[in-house]
């Protein structure tokens, strides 16, 4: 019988109080802290579907930064890890801002996923499924869309796989997009009911690996929206102007420089 491929899996989760303050529950607020305790919950649960999995933890913060946060290797569970991974998380709530770090985290994600399969290679001389899982609340920031489209062009050339359980009012659209580029699943919890329906769907929907999943029955995806977010305004756009070194998107042509990269344009005196 043939041995089931490990998993390198990196877990991006937000800890944006403010955000997950905006989450309807019917039975209890929902709380950073209770996604924590959902999370921690399923990495427990995808280490123990095989000995050789690894998983690593991204959180990115309201001041717009990310930080890694540690990584655990598959096998029985090790409630020294979730205690000191649950510690860092709890201190990591505590920090204001108002803007989102998932750009970074995603980025910052990408290279350890990276870095981690290639030493997976080295020692066990075989390629692990790679694959992201990303727990988001805050809204949309149009400033992030060149960068999370870059994550999402190099994980489909690289095979990573994208997951995200959105729970931002309106749903990402940014993240919807690099959810489907990568061939991932996207599941919307705009109402979450209660905490324990999030540790179900991580376990249901987002638990098993893409040859399992074709076997199963997963509830249906959100509905994806392939519009470009405008950087100007941040509204999608059916059309509009596009910026040849940064592919920025734009509602109007700039009048001399692009406003993300800051270009000059080619101007005919």
């Amino acid at each position: 019988m043939k041995q089931e491929v490990a998993s390198v899996l990196g877990v991006v989760i937000d800890l944006s109080g403010d955000s997950w303050d905006k989450v309807k529950c019917e039975n209890e607020p929902m709380s950073p802290l209770l996604a924590i305790q959902s999370t921690c919950v399923f990495i427990n649960a995808f280490c123990m579907l095989n000995r050789d999995n690894e998983v690593f933890v991204v959180a990115h913060f309201p001041d717009g930064t990310s930080q890694w946060l540690g990584k655990r290797n598959g096998g029985p569970s090790n409630k020294y890890f979730m205690e000191d991974m649950f510690h860092k998380l709890r201190q990591c709530v505590e920090i204001d801002g108002a803007r989102s770090g998932l750009a970074s985290a995603l980025m910052k994600s990408l290279c350890i996923l990276n870095q981690q399969s290639t030493e997976y290679k080295r020692l066990y001389d075989t390629t692990p499924e790679c694959r992201l899982l990303v727990v988001h609340a805050t809204a949309d920031e149009p400033s992030h869309y060149v960068q999370c489209m870059n994550v999402a062009f190099a994980a489909q050339k690289h095979g990573v796989t994208i997951d995200v359980c959105d729970f931002s009012p309106d749903g990402s659209t940014i993240l919807q997009q690099v959810s489907h580029l990568s061939g991932g699943l996207l599941q919307h919890l705009k109402e979450a009911n209660s905490p324990s329906k999030f540790t179900e769907v991580l376990l249901c929907v987002f638990l098993a690996n893409k040859n399992t999943r074709m076997m199963l029955k997963l509830p249906p995806a959100a509905p994806i929206i392939l519009q470009a977010v405008c950087l100007c305004h941040g509204v999608l756009k059916d059309r509009g102007f596009v910026c040849s070194m940064c592919l920025s998107v734009l509602c109007r042509e700039p009048v001399a420089v692009c406003p993300t990269c800051r270009t000059r344009k080619h101007v005919n005196l």
